[in-house]
């Protein structure tokens, strides 16, 4: 019999990707989806009422309620929150593993992943998914708030070179991708342990054995639309969380050339544009590299067949109008 899985996710996102995370994750084949809104609104009540009409889903609205219960007061830094969201459900899953994710990561070839959890050894904790980021290319319809070219970090000898390839935004790059290198975790279950938020071995968390499958299945969709993507890093500085407070280079780099420019709408488009739409040539020095995978991610039609009644078009128009209420 193989291993049954479910999946958990801390989300302040928009409605119609909640619904998209969930339904897509519901007909991937997951036991159970675990949600975790990081605020209390009418919106998020609203999300909470749809998504019990599922009986597969359990949904929780992070108010001052529950961080009373939960840590005396809501912890300021997200990555915290998601650790005790995802430890929570953990702990009442019924599954054999648990996927740790973002609303925008995206789990694909999943017959590859499972077959692969079958044979990973029990001493192993965790099992680490590969991350590859999404692309705006030529070929897409600007329309979507979905597309399908992805690009895949790649190792730091080939630094120079995509620093070079993407110039003049190169230094705010990361191996290759404008997010997280890392990829996201199963989790076994029936263990003592707190989940991690890329895998255990991380925020003083130490001598925990994971293994890490050798082929990219984390697909992320970091920009949404240009104006979501633009917008998260502004209400990073915005919180107190800007580069004074980044490690992380590219990052740091990326978080100063925002506020450099705040008022500056043009300059931030353009920079949206070098990170994250790839003209032809870059995506054909990509794919002559390895560096570039194709694959679909379509939510829409799981919508319909888990949440009927919702009226969804994921669009960029929609989406965009949708973050003017938040």
């Amino acid at each position: 019999m193989s291993k049954s899985w479910s999946v958990v996710s801390t989300i302040d996102e928009p409605k119609p990707l909640v619904l998209a995370f969930v339904s897509y994750y519901l007909a991937l084949g997951a036991e159970e989806v675990h949600i975790y809104l990081d605020r209390a609104s009418e919106e998020t009540r609203d999300i909470q009422e749809i998504l019990h009409t599922r009986s597969e889903v359990s949904c929780t609205i992070c108010d001052e309620a529950y961080w009373q219960q939960n840590a005396a007061k809501q912890p300021a830094h997200i990555p915290r929150r998601q650790r005790i969201n995802a430890t929570n459900a953990y702990r009442v899953t019924k599954s054999d593993w648990l996927l740790h994710c973002d609303a925008d990561e995206y789990l694909g070839k999943v017959e590859a992943v499972l077959a692969a959890l079958e044979t990973i050894d029990s001493e192993n904790d965790y099992v680490l998914v590969p991350v590859a980021e999404r692309v705006r290319t030529e070929e897409d319809d600007p329309s979507a708030l979905f597309s399908e070219f992805f690009r895949r970090p790649v190792s730091r000898a080939h630094h120079d070179q995509t620093i070079a390839l993407y110039e003049p935004y190169g230094e705010m790059l990361q191996n290759n991708v404008a997010g997280h290198t890392l990829g996201k975790s199963f989790y076994r279950t029936g263990r003592s342990m707190t989940v991690g938020v890329h895998t255990l071995n991380e925020a003083g968390v130490t001598g925990r054995v994971g293994a890490r499958l050798n082929f990219q299945a984390l697909f992320h969709v970091d920009d949404l639309t240009e104006r979501s993507f633009i917008k998260k890093l502004q209400q990073r500085i915005v919180r107190g969380h800007g580069p004074e407070k980044t490690q992380a280079p590219a990052r740091k780099a990326q978080l100063q050339f925002v506020k450099d420019h705040m008022g500056a709408p043009e300059t931030l488009s353009a920079f949206y544009r070098g990170l994250k739409k790839i003209t032809p040539d870059q995506a054909q020095t990509l794919h002559d590299n390895g560096w570039l995978m194709r694959y679909e991610i379509d939510p829409l039609p799981s919508i319909a067949q888990y949440f009927p009644e919702a009226r969804v078009a994921l669009t960029v128009d929609e989406f965009d109008s949708l973050l003017e209420l938040t």
